[in-house]
């Protein structure tokens, strides 16, 4: 089961880099709700079951983020998309 869920992040990344840029992606705040999904594997950190998961887990967040903030700033409303993103970040830095 661990396999398939590093897969499904990895393929999560790739479809993401793909569609950020759409105008409807960035409304639908998706970068917002991806990054809670990632959130939870992070939070666990050394409780997580698999290492591999949260090494997973976190290369996923860095290039979602790194790709998906410049773009929420050019075509959101990056006052919702930052305060939702600050909350998801304080319980796992």
């Amino acid at each position: 089961m661990i396999p398939f869920a590093e897969l499904s992040l990895k393929t999560l990344v790739e479809f993401y880099a793909n569609t950020a840029h759409y105008h409807e992606i960035v409304e639908s705040t998706i970068l917002v709700d991806i990054v809670r999904c990632l959130s939870e594997p992070m939070e666990l950190k050394y409780e997580c079951p698999s290492q591999t998961t949260w090494k997973a887990a976190c290369s996923a967040f860095i290039t979602i983020v790194r790709l998906g903030i410049p773009i929420a700033r050019q075509q959101g409303d990056w006052l919702i998309i930052s305060f939702n993103l600050n909350s998801l970040f304080n319980p796992f830095l």
